[in-house]
């Protein structure tokens, strides 16, 4: 079995969506592939977990280069956090796209001759991408291009659960309006991200059937109307509890408290990037209130 990038392991893996077949009530879900090889793979961080025997389908997407693959296959065995599923019939061509996308998120490094100093590299001339944002953290709002990878998209950087944030040429209002040529940023103390690239260039490859549920996010001074990605049938709160870090809120408002200033106009924003473990609490928006309690023959 071929084992996804170590990063990858520890909880970012290549994202599926499942659905278990001719399954009374239906059943599907969200989850993460840890293992992945041509006579199965192994899913974790999952929202739901089927029984043993039963057959799934799984839409996979190694990368943003390849199309979505429809698997079959049925679940062998279940893990601490998820389940694994042995394909119905072999994969062999997973072996070279695994191979390839290990490849591509390799480091990138510039040959230079033995004594000379590595060139300082600005805008355009740096082998990372660069996307430019206005980050919020405890009220104070930094702008700047976040430094990453080529071929992830930015909603996945941030995911990666590292301890800093790369920022070029930060601005960090109200304390140093002076542009700072590398800012390290703390990611667990960011709240907010706003990124000024096209929706496309920092959402998360999407697999499954997805639908746009309507949320409100509070965060301690500000709150975010828009909508979340969720799959299928799986209720909002289900698929929050299998989100530890960033999740995209689109075609949202953001209303700052206490007349907060902001960098640029909130009033419609395509994509903003949250993290989960600063909010005060997610509303579904469209959730039903639920009927009241019969209060039982002896409370009449």
């Amino acid at each position: 079995m071929i084992l996804i990038q170590e990063e990858r392991r520890r909880g970012s893996g290549i994202r599926t969506a499942f659905e278990v077949l001719n399954a009374h009530p239906p059943l599907e879900g969200i989850a993460r592939l840890r293992d992945l090889s041509t006579h199965g793979a192994c899913i974790e961080d999952t929202s739901a977990r089927p029984e043993i025997g039963k057959t799934v389908q799984l839409s996979v997407r190694v990368s943003e280069r390849e199309p979505l693959r429809v698997l079959t296959g049925k679940v062998v065995r279940h893990t601490e956090s998820g389940f694994a599923v042995e394909f119905d019939k072999p994969e062999p061509h997973f072996d070279s796209l695994i191979e390839e996308e290990l490849a591509a998120e390799a480091p990138i490094e510039n040959p230079r001759p033995s004594g000379q100093e590595p060139a300082m590299t600005r805008a355009g001339l740096s082998p990372f991408r660069e996307i430019a944002v206005h980050c919020c953290a405890n009220e104070q709002w930094i702008s700047g291009r976040v430094c990453m990878h080529p071929s992830r998209p930015l909603l996945d950087h941030l995911n990666q659960r590292e301890a800093f944030v790369r920022v070029l040429d930060a601005v960090v209002s109200h304390h140093h309006p002076d542009a700072m040529a590398f800012l390290a940023l703390r990611t667990d103390a960011v709240d907010l991200v706003v990124p000024l690239e096209s929706v496309d260039a920092v959402n998360e490859i999407r697999v499954g059937r997805i639908a746009e549920r309507p949320v409100k996010c509070f965060l301690p001074y500000a709150v975010i109307e828009g909508t979340i990605g969720v799959i299928g049938k799986v209720r909002v709160s289900d698929h929050l509890l299998r989100c530890n870090a960033f999740i995209a809120i689109r075609d949202c408002q953001i209303r700052l408290a206490n007349a907060e200033s902001a960098p640029r106009d909130l009033s419609h924003v395509p994509v903003a990037l949250v993290n989960v473990t600063r909010v005060i609490g997610i509303s579904d928006l469209a959730a039903s209130t639920p009927p009241p309690e019969d209060p039982g023959p002896s409370a009449r």
